[in-house]
C-alpha cells in the first residue's frame, strides 16, 4: 500500500513537471496552455490521492 501511495505521488510530480515543460518558450499556443493546465490539475490530484492513501495506510496499520 505504501508503494502505491509513493507511486501516485511520483507520477503526480512528473505530471506537474511536464506541465511546466509544455509552457516553456515564448508565444505558447492556447491549446498547449490548456493541456498544461489540465496536466497540472491531474498532477495535483494524483499527489492528493497518494497522500490520502498514505494516511489510510498509516492509520490502519
Amino acid at each position: 500500500m505504501l508503494y502505491l501511495s509513493v507511486m501516485w505521488t511520483v507520477i503526480g510530480l512528473a505530471a506537474i513537471a511536464r506541465s511546466y515543460i509544455l509552457l516553456m518558450g515564448e508565444n505558447t499556443p492556447d491549446a498547449r496552455r490548456k493541456t498544461a493546465t489540465t496536466t497540472r490539475v491531474a498532477g495535483f490530484t494524483l499527489i492528493v490521492v497518494g497522500a490520502i492513501q498514505m494516511l489510510v495506510w498509516v492509520f490502519t496499520a
